[in-house]
């Protein structure tokens, strides 16, 4: 008898432990591991292409300047208002294009990087090159971060001296005002990685 109250004990202390063996074993199994932690967004000055300086101005006889070129905001802008009095008159300034941020921007192709509006629009050429080449062949090339490009723009009037004496009177006094755009977007990694390989990037 004694030994078998001394086996049922064990048997019970046994049947305990496995009980509290279990238990433990699935607060185990549902236990989680958590982690916390917080991110910091810093977009200052992340995305910053824009026109850092204004030179060599230049303006031939018959041609004044009105309202000197000035950047505009958020997107690479400069206007300008000029007054031209005479055929084949002309202001050509340089300006640079930095890219201050961190992100590569691309500049895109454009049907025109010059808009003029007024009464005498109409009788302007435009050109705008970078290194002597016209701006039109540089759609798609890159400014990595810290890049800095100048462009030369230059504005004629009555280029090849078409306008009867008539058309001239009729636009006497007239302003033109023209607006530089260049269409900036951000440089995704195969943009840059192209650009790269073809030799159409602008580093710092």
């Amino acid at each position: 008898m004694k030994n078998n109250k001394g086996f049922k004990t064990i048997a019970v202390v046994a049947i305990i432990i496995s009980v509290v063996c279990i238990t433990v074993a699935f607060a185990a199994l549902n236990s989680s591991l958590t982690i916390s932690g917080t991110a910091t967004v810093t977009s200052t000055n992340a995305w910053k292409i824009s026109f850092t300086d204004v030179k060599n101005s230049n303006v031939t006889d018959g041609a004044v300047v009105n309202t000197a070129p000035s950047a505009t905001t958020p997107t690479p802008n400069l206007t300008w208002a000029a007054t031209f009095s005479a055929p084949k008159a002309s202001y050509t300034f340089t300006a640079t294009v930095t890219n201050g941020g961190t992100i590569p921007a691309k500049l895109e192709s454009a049907a025109s990087y010059i808009n003029a509006s007024g009464a005498a629009s109409t009788s302007f050429d435009y050109t705008v090159t970078i290194d002597g080449t016209t701006i039109d062949n540089y759609g798609g090339y890159v400014w990595a971060a810290g890049a800095s490009k100048d462009i030369v723009v230059t504005v004629i009037f009555d280029k090849d001296a078409q306008l009867s004496s008539d058309e001239l009177d009729d636009l006497n006094t007239e302003v033109a005002t023209f607006t530089l755009n260049l269409p900036f977007t951000q440089a995704t990694d195969s943009d840059v990685s192209a650009a790269t390989s073809a030799n159409k990037i602008f580093t710092a």
